[in-house]
């Protein structure tokens, strides 16, 4: 069948751009949370699921932003309301610590660990519970481990203003905060212990593993009158590698290094207000309405919230908690965004959405399985009508050679279909297979002997 040149012209340009339209938009959108903005690369790669819904909007209301949340080895969410407070929505129990918590969170090993005014320590499983009075809900018995660093320290100079836990990868840090007493004028100082495990050589030429308090920095007194850059707000790292923020700034510290170097600093001037860490990972920090990726020197937003947002990484997932509901998602892979943690990305905003491999719908899924089967279809034609004619010199070898690599351009898109979400990369390929075919049926079987 012979088509005129204007109807070829015009097939070539319809396909082009249907096909590069309906590709680059293959993802799968799933209405997420209103006011949440995920900024995803549009391969597939990072995967977010919901892990629970917002919970009951009453609790909010008695509770407001005061909430807390950690996730065990098995993915299960433990939800803090309040300063006693602890909800399972997954296993569906609830009741109260018998002590006043400021946090919590599961180590790396598993292991629950909550935080006080001035010890550390953890539920203590006993057969019998008590029960609160009012709510007939259970106490969950609090058994302490040790006390903070400087719990007990006496001092004429200062006093103890603040002792807070943060979780590291295999090792918890303790920031102290020490402020004057009578002094004029008032000072505030920070101070950075890590609980881990040391070797501690002994005296028959062996070692043993020893938890201890190993201090890693003690800030200079800062006036609290004329105070530059503010008091630590959040530290993690691994024992070895400390990171602390001040401000909307990043400090990175070495382990037997007292001069801390700037590692990142957020160009819209916004507070740090929280750290997690893993070397898979790298380091994730939150503002008080964003969730973000930084690097030496560089950052990558990801997440952006109208309300401040909590953060957990366990691995490769990263749990982010919406503190105005208490809706929790989980974003899996999350180290492909460290490819994107450049000056020149590929990423899609997408707002109030979730981006998957696959397709955005059925329709679209429908529309790219037609395109490439009609390509392929036009792909045969092709090579059987070449293979069956004759062509001057050298005409044929390059024709073969041409839908060779057209083929090979097909087998490319169903490959980053099947295995790693379409892009516009993914296009690239189906316009070469595109472009080939029609110009042999447009130009190429014109010179058929």
């Amino acid at each position: 069948m012979r088509l005129k040149n204007r109807q070829f012209i015009i097939l070539i340009i319809f396909v082009a751009i249907l096909s590069v339209s309906s590709i680059s938009g293959l993802s799968q959108e799933v209405n997420l949370l209103s006011g949440v903005r995920l900024f995803l690369p549009d391969n597939g790669q990072v995967k977010v699921n919901w892990v629970l819904p917002p919970l009951n909007s009453s609790l909010i209301e008695e509770y407001g932003n005061d909430v807390h949340f950690s996730v065990d080895d098995e993915g299960v969410p433990l939800v803090g309301l309040g300063d006693r407070l602890l909800i399972n929505p997954v296993k569906e129990y609830s009741g109260f610590l018998s002590a006043n918590y400021k946090n919590f969170f599961h180590l790396s090993s598993g292991f629950l660990v909550f935080s006080t005014d001035e010890d550390f320590g953890f539920i203590y499983p006993a057969e019998d519970l008590e029960y609160d009075p009012e709510t007939g809900l259970p106490v969950f018995p609090y058994q302490p481990l040790a006390l903070m660093p400087e719990s007990q320290a006496g001092s004429d100079d200062y006093i103890i203003a603040d002792q807070r836990m943060f979780r590291g990868e295999n090792c918890v840090y303790f920031l102290i905060t020490r402020t004057s007493e009578d002094s004029i004028p008032s000072y505030a100082q920070n101070v950075i212990y890590c609980l881990k495990l040391e070797n501690i050589a002994e005296n028959n030429n062996t070692s043993r593993e020893v938890l201890c308090f190993l201090p890693v920095l003690v800030t200079e007194k800062e006036n609290l009158e004329n105070i530059d850059l503010g008091l630590i707000s959040a530290v993690t790292g691994n024992g070895e590698t400390t990171y602390f923020s001040q401000d909307n700034r990043i400090y990175k510290l070495e382990k037997g290094s007292s001069s801390p170097e700037l590692f990142y600093e957020h160009p819209e001037g916004k507070i740090i207000e929280s750290l997690e860490f893993n070397q898979k990972v790298g380091l994730v920090y939150t503002t008080n309405d964003s969730v973000g990726l930084a690097d030496q020197d560089r950052g990558l937003e990801f997440i952006r919230t109208q309300a401040p947002p909590k953060i957990f990484l366990q691995g490769n997932r990263l749990y982010v908690l919406f503190s105005d509901g208490a809706g929790l998602i989980r974003l899996d892979n999350v180290d492909v965004l460290r490819k994107y943690n450049v000056s020149e990305r590929e990423i899609k905003a997408v707002d109030g959405v979730k981006y998957r491999s696959g397709t955005s719908s059925p329709a679209a899924g429908l529309i790219f399985v037609i395109l490439f089967v009609a390509f392929f279809v036009l792909w045969l034609v092709a090579l059987v009508d070449v293979l069956k004619s004759d062509f001057p010199g050298s005409m044929k070898a390059t024709w073969l050679l041409l839908l060779l690599l057209a083929f090979i351009s097909l087998f490319l898109v169903l490959v980053f279909w099947m295995f790693f979400g379409l892009s516009d990369k993914a296009s690239i390929f189906m316009l070469i297979s595109v472009i080939i075919v029609l110009s042999y049926l447009l130009v190429g079987r014109k010179h058929k002997v």
